[in-house]
C-alpha cells in the first residue's frame, strides 16, 4: 500500500516486493540489503548535481497509476533561465550500468556507461533522446532498474529540445520514473525494458511486420553505410563510371562487408531549383535504369540497398510522397528506405 507520512513516500515497487522506502528529504532511495542510492542525478546549465545540491526545486510525487512509478517535478524557482538535462534515476556514480547523454552533439549523445569500461554510445528511439537509465545491484542477489522519461505534455514556461528542457523562471517539467526488480544478469533488465515493456511508451505492440518471414533478414542487418550521390566511393565523376560496387567489395575484405548501403542524392542539391527528391534519384548518373543494375549486382553480392525519403521535401516539385516512393522502389528494386527525420512509420509507409 502506498501512503505518505509527512514527507515519507512508502510504496511497494512491484507486488511481490517488500515495502522500499525513499528517504524523508526525497535524496535517496532504499533498494533493500542495505543499498541506499541518490534518487536521481541531473545536470543543469551542463553542471551535474545530486537531489540535495540541486540549485533548482524539485518534488516526488505519486503516479496515481501503480506501485512501481512515481514522478520528479522539477520547477525552475531561480530569476534566469536555466537548461535541464541528462536525468538519471538512481545518479550516476552508484548504478553498474546507466544510460544518459554525454557531450553536446546535436543529434548523437546518448551513451550506455558500465563500471570499468568506456561508455558506448547507442541508439533510443526517436521520442526518447532525454531518458535515463540505471541499473542497480543489491546485496540480496537481485537488482533494480530504473527508467526516467520526460513528460513532454507538462511543459511549462518551457522549451522541448532533443536532449534538454529550456525552462524559464517559474517554468516546470515533469519526468516519469518506473522502477521494476529483476534477477539476473544486468542485460536481462535493459531487455525488460526496452524490449517487454516497451520503455513504457505501448500496452500492446503490432509486430506483424517484423514477423513477415520476407523481412526476417533486417533482424541481423547490423552494418549499414549511407553515401552522398557526390561521394566519390558512389560515383567516379573524373572517369565517369559507378564505383559503388568497388567499396561493397572493399568492405568486405575490410570488415565482413555491408548488410546495407543507402544513396542519398538529395544533399545538398534539394530546393536549388523545382525538382524534388524523386526526380534527383532519376537524374543520378544512368537513372533508375542504372540503380537497378546496381541493385540487382548488390543483391549477388548479398547486400541490400535502401533509397533516402526526406518527409520535409514540400517546396519543390508536388508528387505525392507515397506514390512517389512507391514508384522509385518499384524503378530500382530497392530493399528499404531510410527515413530521414521521420521517426515512426505508418501503416500507409
Amino acid at each position: 500500500m502506498t501512503r505518505w507520512l509527512a514527507l515519507l513516500f512508502i510504496f511497494s515497487v512491484a507486488a511481490h516486493a517488500r515495502a522500499q522506502r525513499l528517504s524523508g528529504d526525497q535524496k535517496s532511495w532504499d533498494l533493500g540489503g542495505g543499498t541506499s542510492v541518490p534518487t536521481f542525478t541531473a545536470e543543469v546549465n551542463e553542471k551535474k548535481y545530486s537531489p540535495g545540491t540541486l540549485p533548482i526545486h524539485f518534488r516526488i510525487l505519486p503516479t496515481g497509476r501503480g506501485r512501481d512509478q512515481f514522478q520528479v517535478v522539477f520547477e525552475n524557482n531561480l530569476k534566469d533561465t536555466v537548461t535541464l538535462r541528462n536525468v538519471v534515476p538512481f545518479g550516476t556514480e552508484a548504478p553498474a550500468v546507466y544510460i544518459t547523454g554525454q557531450g553536446n552533439h546535436r543529434l548523437s549523445r546518448t551513451h550506455l556507461f558500465q563500471q570499468g569500461r568506456l561508455p558506448v554510445n547507442v541508439i533510443v528511439p526517436d521520442n526518447a533522446w532525454e531518458m535515463g537509465f540505471g541499473i542497480v545491484a543489491t546485496r540480496n542477489d537481485s537488482s533494480w532498474y530504473a527508467l526516467a522519461r520526460r513528460d513532454v505534455s507538462s511543459i511549462r514556461a518551457g522549451t522541448r529540445k532533443r536532449f534538454e528542457t529550456v525552462l524559464a523562471p517559474g517554468g516546470q517539467v515533469t519526468y516519469r520514473v518506473w522502477l521494476h526488480r529483476f534477477c539476473g544478469e544486468w542485460q536481462r533488465g535493459l531487455r525488460h525494458a526496452f524490449a517487454t515493456k516497451k520503455l513504457y511508451d505501448l500496452n500492446d505492440f503490432d509486430s506483424t511486420l517484423y514477423q513477415r518471414a520476407d523481412l526476417k533478414w533486417i533482424r541481423k542487418a547490423y552494418v549499414m553505410h549511407l553515401l552522398m550521390a557526390w561521394d566519390k566511393d558512389f560515383y567516379d565523376g573524373t572517369a565517369r563510371r559507378l564505383t559503388l560496387l568497388d567499396f561493397v567489395k572493399r568492405g568486405k575484405t575490410l570488415f565482413g562487408g555491408d548488410d546495407v548501403v543507402c544513396i542519398w542524392p538529395t544533399w545538398p542539391s534539394l530546393g536549388i531549383d523545382q525538382r524534388n527528391q524523386f526526380d534527383l534519384h532519376r537524374d543520378l548518373p544512368g537513372g533508375t535504369r542504372a540503380l537497378r543494375v546496381l541493385v540487382d549486382s548488390l543483391h549477388r553480392m548479398g547486400t541490400r540497398f535502401f533509397i533516402a525519403y526526406n518527409p520535409w521535401d514540400e517546396s519543390t516539385r508536388k508528387e505525392d510522397h507515397l506514390a512517389g516512393l512507391t514508384r522509385l522502389i518499384r524503378e530500382t528494386g530497392a530493399d528499404g528506405v531510410v527515413l530521414d527525420t521521420k521517426g515512426e512509420s505508418s501503416r500507409e509507409l
